[in-house]
């Protein structure tokens, strides 16, 4: 039977075709409604609105499209044709689809147009559908023959009874090959909060209404894809004033603020628990700044506290080697990830001085290596330039957004022998309908042999090759970084921030971490080395924070320089410390002497109460004599030396190593008196000769 007449009668059968196969190509029910999308591959007449579509089809299955046939009259026709599918490799794909948009280079008709009136299309809703059931062999079954698979552009025209055309739009009909193809191209999405005012600006705990919106769209995104794997960027300065908003004071317990802060909160929890969560430092940081003075303490500090307070807030584990986007990264950069042990970081074209890929690749489909400065590497992952605008841009239907992203994400699989990935950030600039409707497009799709599959941003790193110059071949693509435009000056920051990191390190040691105090005094260092805070305001709060620790530790005394007398040879020796805080600290004494042995060990952890504190120190006096014993309070990490004294000691007594020796010692000249007097007397009593 003629494939053209095939197609007429599956007009004709829709009621038996309603259904679609239970295959990979499930029907991808997208919204409509919302602000549009990026701007478009495909031009979409306003006559006749895309509403959904099979993502993809087997290749002997049923393929439909659902459209909105606005202003067409009742007694209209619609027609449809099915093309050649897109040539190539997937860098020629991807061009032909831009070329298309504008309804260029199409291909040859595979059959004759399929024309039907619209009133047999017609669903209850007003909308239409067509299903076309394909087949992929000649001679057997019934369908429409469609023998290659590929992504294959179907045109449909909504035209008057006389003929005349009121609209024109261009589909996909994606069809999968007869055989198992490569493995499953592989989606990362990373959802980032990319709001937020300044860690320092106000000094206030609590989120403004923005900030606190955006941490809620973040969290919304795995309602979408319940079962499709997400990863996170959320900078945890935010994450603490969160968690600290959604904890208010007793008198404050139903401010609806804090209401909406702890269900944000709980939100971000569940979405994180099945999923992972990239490394950003605590609040936003110049990198190649920090890169450039050759110190990496504070970018380390960063890291690290960054990675604790999402631990703790989030009760998820960060992927520490991988880091999310960052805008400031360039050459030097590379280095300071080396030393921060981050091997794997996420990119954007802009960032990248080499834009040429390799041959038939698009370049961002595979990570690939980085040389910085010095000859240091880190592997990369470039977000995908073609399917981010589809996300990001703010015109057009969600429904034909998802439609474009699937088929890109499907030639990009197909157009290639080589297992490939994709990466799409999710932030603020992304539309939301189109982030909900591409999030669940995705958790509907059939995992059956499906040619895509969603994993964390690590995993495009860990289950992907390495892009080489050549497929299969050790020769490693190496790509750099070009120099941020603008650099902020750290050096005097750099310099002040050693000493208050150090600081901080014993004081907390002192006083211990959830001391108020010392968390209060945490966040101001942090907020020190937030870029979007002023400079002026950066060193400020550098500088007080170093006073107040050193106000703090000043705190600590001891009595002055004192005499002693001991008379036995293992005694207790008393040492006064004072503490003048009004809470317990714990300190380490350090001692030293030349004639006495510490029982417990020259350094010892103390724990001080406010007030004086009378200490007896164990020890075993080696000689007698004048001699001195010096004693020193230090924090227990980082070693700040808090008070110091120095105690004269005389010592009446003798050690049994010393009493030993003097016993040996007079024995031996009894012995020796004895002996010489015996001689002497021998020798006078002998007669003269």
């Amino acid at each position: 039977m003629d494939s053209g007449v095939m197609a007429k009668r599956s007009f004709g059968l829709l009621g038996a075709l309603m259904l679609l196969f239970a295959s990979v190509g499930t029907s991808v029910e997208a919204s409509a409604q919302g602000p549009g999308s990026a701007g478009p591959l495909l031009q979409e007449s306003p006559n006749l609105a895309f509403l959904a579509s099979s993502p993809w089809v087997e290749a002997n299955g049923t393929w439909f499209v659902q459209l909105n046939p606005e202003a067409i009259p009742q007694d209209g026709s619609i027609s449809y044709t099915i093309r050649e599918p897109l040539k190539g490799d997937v860098p020629a794909m991807r061009a032909q689809l831009k070329l298309q948009a504008d309804g260029k280079q199409l291909g040859r008709q595979l059959q004759r147009p399929v024309t039907a009136p619209i009133a047999e299309l017609r669903q209850p809703d007003g909308s239409v559908r067509i299903q076309v059931p394909i087949r992929s062999a000649t001679g057997t079954g019934e369908g429409v023959l469609i023998p290659n698979s590929g992504s294959h552009p179907v045109t449909i025209k909504a035209s008057t009874a006389s003929g005349s055309v009121l609209a024109e739009t261009t589909v996909y009909l994606n069809r999968l090959p007869d055989k198992d193809a490569t493995a499953p191209l592989r989606l990362g999405i990373l959802a980032v909060s990319t709001q937020g005012t300044p860690s320092a600006a106000d000094g206030v705990d609590g989120l403004d209404d923005a900030t606190l919106a955006d941490l809620s769209r973040v969290g919304s995104y795995a309602e979408f894809a319940r079962n499709q794997h997400l990863s996170y960027q959320i900078q945890p300065s935010l994450l603490e004033r969160l968690a600290a908003q959604a904890k208010p004071a007793p008198e404050s317990a139903d401010d609806a603020g804090s209401v909406a802060a702890g269900a944000t909160l709980t939100k971000l929890q569940q979405s994180v628990a099945t999923n992972t969560v990239v490394s950003t430092p605590w609040a936003p940081l110049d990198l190649e700044a920090w890169a450039d003075t050759g110190a990496p303490e504070s970018a380390t500090f960063a890291f690290a506290e960054g990675g604790l307070s999402t631990r703790q807030i989030l009760q998820q584990p960060w992927t520490d080697s991988t880091l999310g986007f960052e805008s400031t990264l360039g050459p030097k950069s590379v280095g300071l990830l080396q030393t921060l042990n981050i091997g794997k970081v996420v990119v954007v074209s802009g960032q990248l001085s080499d834009q040429v890929p390799p041959k038939a690749t698009t370049g961002w489909n595979r990570p690939f290596t980085v040389v910085g400065s010095a000859n240091s590497t880190v592997r990369a992952f470039q977000v995908d330039p073609d399917l981010q605008a589809l996300l990001d841009l703010a015109d057009g239907p969600s429904a034909q957004t998802v439609h474009q992203l699937l088929t890109t994400l499907f030639a990009t699989w197909i157009g290639s022998d080589q297992p490939l990935g994709a990466l799409v950030t999710l932030t603020d600039r992304t539309n939301p309908a189109t982030a909900q409707a591409f999030l669940e497009a995705l958790a509907s799709l059939n995992t059956k042999g499906s040619p895509l599959t969603t994993v964390g941003v690590d995993d495009l790193f860990d289950q992907l090759e390495v892009q080489t110059k050549v497929p299969n071949k050790p020769d490693l693509v190496a790509r750099t970084l070009m120099t941020p435009d603008t650099i902020a000056d750290v050096g005097e920051l750099s310099g002040m921030s050693a000493n208050t990191e150090r600081a901080l390190a014993g004081y907390v040691s002192m006083v211990g971490a959830a001391d108020p105090k010392a968390a209060e005094l945490r966040r101001s260092i942090l907020q020190s080395l937030d870029r979007t805070v002023p400079l002026e305001s950066q060193l400020s709060l550098g500088r007080s924070s170093l006073i107040t620790i050193g106000e703090e530790l000043d705190q600590i005394t001891m009595s002055p320089s004192r005499g002693l007398r001991v008379t036995a040879q293992r005694t207790e020796i008393p040492v006064r410390i004072a503490n003048g805080l009004q809470r317990p600290v714990t300190v380490q004494l350090r001692f030293d002497s030349p004639r006495l042995t510490f029982i417990r060990g020259s350094r010892q952890t103390v724990t001080l109460q406010p007030g004086e504190n009378l200490l007896s120190i164990d020890v075993l006096v080696r000689a007698s004599g004048q001699f001195n014993m010096t004693v020193e309070a230090t924090t227990p990490a980082a070693g700040i030396v808090l008070a110091s004294s120095k105690l004269s000691i005389r010592s009446t007594t003798f050690s049994g190593v010393g009493l030993l020796i003097s016993g040996g010692a007079l024995v031996f000249l009894v012995i020796w008196w004895t002996r010489t007097l015996r001689r002497r007397d021998a020798q006078q009593g002998e007669p003269p000769t």
